[in-house]
């Protein structure tokens, strides 16, 4: 405890003589009684701000006596670094797998997914202490007592309470992110059950979109600060799965990370596609998902957007990097850029909604191991463009894995299912006869009628037939 009275005291002096020698006093008294008091005295201490420069100086373990401009985000970082030993007994137990697995209530539970790194517990959030986020009592032997008024999902209100202490300026603009709020599936399940819910008389989305808990939580699928950042986010492929590298925060620019953030959540199209296929992904350039999305599109830029699609939430373009002077050949012509998106051509085969759900599955929920071989192009409505489609998984059982409430399909007719899809498969196109087949002559990628659920909605996205074209008259490779 000395050692860490020491090192309050160190950062405390930074806001100054005489208010610096008041203020490392008041921390010194407290800790004598109580250690989370002085913790408490420090942090307050801190609140009022200090130089940068002065901050710098006392993680260092210098002194100075000017006070300066206020720089709160400094202050914490510095009294972060001088607290190494806040995490009392809760690294003790989360860093031993076998007190671990003793103390569940759940013996099969897996105990290794709770381990906290040491490497964790000397990083700048680490060095907050345990409690600084998740309550509880770090000084406490007994597990039961240690975790009495503990929040395991500190951050489950967007980052409010805890990380607004610091990064206010993010979770400000964290509230209107799609990520966090789910507002685009919201008002597409609105849509498409508004209905239904009528005719019930039942809110649907307060029984399964909002419910309380995993099983049957439409809205649980989508992340919180801690769910991208500290452990993967429950998922279809592991509702169980735990921290993403024993606590450490995760910034999502290495690309190992990538695995365990974006892909933990965006394991259907994307995660096959873009690991396996994307001329940008491992396979590829080995870029990550950060290096074409921008920090807006992730954090939310402090717009409330109702959709993704064509609202501005995502800004990413393909011309951000390929502008038409790196265009050529008679594949990149003006009739082709004009009515095609880039990635109806340069798309590999992908999964659809329905690849784990419904029509691809013989039981609703399976995830397809392999990448199931199709392509869907047709109309984007919003901008008249050709695109890749994906399937939403829209029947009579839909909520079938969550309840066992069986919708009538003639209610849930109020939409198209077929919408405009990124498929993260970006590839270079090998030009013969079968790609330009895709739209040209047998149209093998081409919605048809017969891929029709609801026609009302969905026939204006049908392209229909495109002459034919011999991919060598364009430099290809001819039918053999």
């Amino acid at each position: 405890m000395a050692a860490t009275v020491a090192a309050m005291v160190a950062v405390v002096a930074c806001l100054g003589a005489p208010r610096g020698a008041a203020v490392a006093d008041r921390v010194a008294s407290a800790a004598e009684g109580d250690g989370e008091t002085a913790h408490a005295v420090a942090m307050s201490s801190l609140d009022a701000g200090g130089s940068s420069a002065d901050v710098d100086a006392a993680a260092d373990g210098q002194g100075t006596t000017d006070a300066g401009d206020d720089d709160l985000a400094a202050a914490r970082e510095a009294y972060a670094k001088a607290t190494p030993q806040a995490s009392g007994t809760c690294y003790e137990c989360h860093a031993n797998e076998d007190l671990l697995r003793a103390s569940l209530s759940d013996k099969d539970d897996d105990a290794s997914k709770y381990l906290v790194d040491e490497s964790f517990v000397t990083s700048t959030h680490g060095m907050l202490g345990c409690t600084y986020c998740h309550g509880g009592h770090s000084d406490e032997t007994d597990a039961r007592a240690a975790m009495a008024g503990m929040n395991a999902t500190p951050t489950a209100d967007g980052g409010q309470a805890v990380c607004g202490r610091c990064h206010q300026g993010v979770v400000d603009t964290f509230k209107t992110s799609l990520h966090f709020n789910t507002t685009g599936i919201k008002n597409a399940w609105d849509a498409r059950l508004a209905p239904s819910e009528e005719a019930l008389g039942t809110d649907l989305s307060a029984q399964y979109y909002h419910h309380d808990g995993y099983d049957g939580a439409c809205i649980d699928c989508h992340a919180t600060c801690g769910e991208c950042h500290v452990r993967s986010a429950k998922d279809a492929i592991d509702p169980d799965a735990g921290l993403t590298r024993g606590h450490d925060f995760v910034d999502l620019t290495d690309n190992a990370d990538i695995t365990y953030t974006c892909l933990s959540c965006h394991a259907g199209s994307i995660a096959g596609c873009f690991t396996d296929y994307d001329v940008h992904g491992p396979s590829g350039a080995n870029m990550n998902c950060m290096d074409c999305h921008n920090i807006g599109e992730i954090h939310g830029d402090g717009t409330s957007y109702q959709t993704m699609s064509h609202s501005g939430a995502i800004t990413t373009e393909c011309t951000d990097c390929h502008d038409a002077s790196s265009l050529s050949g008679e594949w990149h012509s003006d009739t082709h850029l004009a009515k095609n998106e880039c990635w109806a051509c340069h798309t590999s085969t992908y999964r659809t909604c329905t690849s784990c759900h419904g029509w691809a599955a013989e039981t609703r929920g399976d995830v397809p191991i392999e990448m199931s071989e199709q392509c869907f192009l047709g109309y984007d409505a919003a901008d008249g463009k050709i695109t890749t489609l994906a399937k939403a998984p829209v029947d009579e059982g839909m909520l079938g894995d969550v309840s066992d409430l069986a919708l009538d399909d003639d209610l849930l007719n109020a939409g198209s299912t077929w919408y405009p899809a990124f498929t993260h498969g970006v590839i270079v196109p090998q030009p013969d006869q079968d790609f330009c087949d895709r739209c040209h002559g047998a149209g093998t990628a081409l919605l048809d009628e017969d891929d029709l659920q609801y026609p009302d909605w969905e026939k204006g996205q049908v392209v229909g037939s495109l002459p034919e074209v011999c991919a060598s008259d364009y430099g290809g490779q001819a039918a053999s």
